[in-house]
C-alpha cells in the first residue's frame, strides 16, 4: 500500500489515518500479501480478510457499515467518528483502530461484545500473532473419498433411504453417483430385496395389505445423481393415511404420517405395527451391507408431535460389521 493509497482512503473517508497505522502499512503491507495458504488447489492470501492491503477493500468497507441500515453502525452508532476499520473477522466482526488515542486494535460489529473490545496491543502485535497462526495451521488436505460399497465408509453412512409415497429415492455417497440399479448389482446387493423391502416398509405404515403396495426403481438418475423409485398402490389398496414418510440415513429414521387432524397420540396408540416396521428397516439395511452385518432399530426415541396435520415418530439405529472370527 502506497503512499497515495493511504492519502485516498483520507480524502474517501474524511478522516485522518493513525499515524502508526499509515507508516505500517506503507512499509509492510506488500510483504504480507506474499503470505498464502491452499484451499482445494488454489493459493489464497492469508490476510485477504484479516487486514485489508488494498485502499479501494478498505474504503469499501468503511463507507458500507456507515450505512444507518448496516450491522455495525445500528450495533455501534456513530463508530465511524471515533474508528476505522482495517480488516475482518467474518460474520460481521471487524478489526478496527482508534482514529486519536491508544494504537490498540479494537472488534467491533454486528455479532460481537456490546461494547468496543481489545484485541491486541497494537498492529504489529495483531499482524505478529496472524502470522504465528498461519505458521501453525497444517496445510490444507483434500476430503477423504468416501464409498457407499467399502470401508471407506461407516456402515450407518454408507446408503441413505428416503422412503415418500408414492416418490421414493435412494442416496450414495458422492464419489458413487450417479446410482443406478446396475451399480447395485455390480456391487452384488439384492435389488428385488430393497423392492420388496420399502414396499413393506409403506404398507406396514398405512396399515394396508403387503401385496396392495409394490415399490419399481426408475430408469434414469434424478438432477442430484440419486436412484429414484416409485411407490404404486394396487386399485384396491386400502390406506390409513393421505401419505406417509420414512427417512432413513446416519443411525437416525424419521417416520411422518400425513393427513390426521387430531393431536399425534403416543406410539403405541398410532395403530402401526413398530415391530414389523423396525423388522422391515433391518432388513432394508442389511440388504446394502456386507454379509453378516447385525442392524439394531432401537425403539421410538422421541414423542410423536403435530406439524401441519402430520404426526412425526423418530427412532434410530446401528449397523454392527460382521465379525472376521
Amino acid at each position: 500500500m502506497k503512499i497515495a493509497d493511504l492519502d485516498r482512503i483520507e480524502t474517501r473517508l474524511g478522516i485522518a489515518l493513525p499515524s502508526g497505522y499509515r507508516e505500517y502499512m506503507s512499509t509492510r503491507a506488500d510483504a504480507l500479501g506474499g503470505i498464502t495458504f491452499e484451499v482445494q488447489g488454489e493459493s489464497r492470501r492469508w490476510f485477504e480478510e484479516l487486514l485489508y492491503l488494498e485502499a479501494d477493500r478498505l474504503i469499501e468497507a468503511n463507507l458500507f457499515e456507515r450505512d444507518p441500515c448496516a450491522g455495525t453502525e445500528e450495533a455501534f452508532p456513530n463508530w465511524s467518528k471515533t474508528f476505522v476499520l482495517i480488516g475482518t473477522y467474518g460474520d460481521g466482526n471487524y478489526v478496527c483502530l482508534r482514529l486519536i488515542g491508544d494504537e490498540k486494535v479494537w472488534m467491533i460489529g454486528s455479532d460481537c461484545s456490546l461494547e468496543p473490545t481489545v484485541e491486541y496491543d497494537s498492529l504489529a502485535d495483531y499482524v505478529d500473532a496472524e502470522i504465528r497462526r498461519h505458521a501453525e495451521t497444517p496445510p490444507w488436505r483434500p476430503e477423504p473419498v468416501l464409498s457407499s460399497f467399502d470401508e471407506s465408509c461407516p456402515l450407518e453412512r454408507r446408503i441413505a433411504f428416503y422412503i415418500h409415497d408414492p416418490n421414493t429415492c435412494i442416496q450414495p455417497q458422492d464419489s458413487d453417483r450417479p446410482l443406478t440399479e446396475e451399480k447395485l448389482l455390480q456391487h452384488g446387493i439384492d435389488t428385488q430385496e430393497i423392492r420388496a423391502c420399502v414396499a413393506q416398509i409403506v404398507a406396514v405404515l398405512q396399515g394396508c395389505d403387503p401385496g396392495a403396495i409394490k415399490a419399481e426403481m426408475g430408469d434414469g438418475q434424478s438432477e442430484y445423481g440419486l436412484l429414484p423409485m416409485d411407490i404404486i398402490h394396487a386399485p384396491n389398496a386400502k390406506v390409513r393415511f393421505e401419505g406417509v414418510a420414512a427417512n432413513i440415513a446416519k443411525g437416525f429414521i424419521s417416520v411422518s404420517l400425513y393427513g390426521p387432524k387430531d393431536k399425534a397420540p403416543p406410539p403405541d396408540e398410532v395403530g402401526v405395527d413398530w415391530v414389523a416396521f423396525r423388522s422391515a428397516v433391518s432388513r432394508l439395511l442389511r440388504c446394502v451391507a456386507p454379509r453378516g452385518t447385525e442392524v439394531e432399530v432401537t425403539d421410538e426415541l422421541t414423542g410423536g408431535f403435530n406439524t401441519h396435520e402430520q404426526w412425526n415418530y423418530n427412532f434410530g439405529y446401528k449397523m454392527s460389521p460382521p465379525s472376521r472370527c
